[in-house]
């Protein structure tokens, strides 16, 4: 079973998957300009903290979390449009899926996409 959890401000988030990886991210859209600055850097898109959740979903899915770059993530979209993220090193490829919890909240969810369907 997976199981993955995320602070943001007042919000706790929690996310179960059973048999299969999951990870979940949140972060406050009222986080400091320091903290938008240090993951500036390592993402493009008009919606930098949108983008630092879904790489932190992946990484957490993957379960190596900050252990690995976060700007060595990619992500593509499938034919069918759905974001796929992967992480250098690792065969497991994680459907990446944004979440409407709120406008104070920018929230992802990533689960490991099953072999038969990457």
């Amino acid at each position: 079973m997976g199981v993955s959890v995320s602070y943001a401000g007042a919000s706790i988030l929690m996310a179960v998957l059973p048999g299969s990886a999951v990870g979940i991210d949140a972060e406050s859209r009222s986080t400091s300009e320091a903290r938008l600055e240090a993951v500036r850097d390592l993402l493009r898109g008009d919606d930098v903290l949108q983008g630092w959740t879904r790489v932190e979903a992946v990484l957490k899915a993957d379960g190596r979390g900050l252990r690995v770059d976060p700007g060595a993530v990619s992500f593509t979209r499938t034919t069918t449009g759905a974001l796929v993220g992967m992480v250098p090193g690792a065969p497991r490829r994680f459907e990446v899926t944004d979440v409407s919890l709120g406008a104070d909240l920018a929230v992802s969810v990533a689960r490991e996409v099953p072999e038969a369907r990457a």
